[in-house]
């Protein structure tokens, strides 16, 4: 194992010791992109064998999760992470100004793609359940430098 395992290793046992002595209200931080449009929020459906995914860039928006965030050292704005893979719970959302996109995998057909969107847009989820399609997957990309701040009571 390297050094620089080693270390972070040991910086991420440091920080879930932390996490432990923490009372959840007193320990809430705000997570933010610095720039426009570095937030991508993709939700995964499925039904009848096959999925597709409903993609959303947003201009701006912020996470407040329970707990410090563990930002890794090799995190890399141009890559980005996904939100959800912090060791901790999201407390609230906001996200304004979305743009979506469907990104449809193998067997629909053009007029199932059509209605799956045209129910989207009437019905949002409820919709795409009646038409037996569920939300099995999340992901929250942010890139771009983070601001992470603690809020305080």
């Amino acid at each position: 194992m390297t050094k620089k395992s080693e270390e972070e290793i040991k910086k991420f046992l440091e920080h879930l010791e932390t996490e432990e002595e923490s009372d959840d209200e007193d320990n809430r931080f705000r997570i933010e992109t610095t720039t426009p449009n570095s937030i991508i929020e993709r939700r995964t459906y499925g039904g009848d064998g096959k999925d597709f995914v409903i993609e959303t860039l947003w201009r701006s928006g912020y996470v407040i999760v329970v707990d410090e965030p563990y930002l890794p050292d090799n995190y890399d704005p141009e890559v980005g992470i996904d939100i959800l893979k912090f060791d901790t719970d999201i407390d609230d959302q906001d996200f304004t100004d979305g743009s979506s996109e469907f990104i449809f995998g193998d067997g629909f057909s053009i007029e199932e793609q059509e209605e799956i969107e045209s129910v989207y847009e009437e019905e949002d989820e409820e919709g795409l359940r009646e038409l037996g399609y569920e939300f099995y997957v999340g992901e929250y990309w942010f890139y771009g430098k983070l601001k992470i701040e603690k809020i305080e009571s």
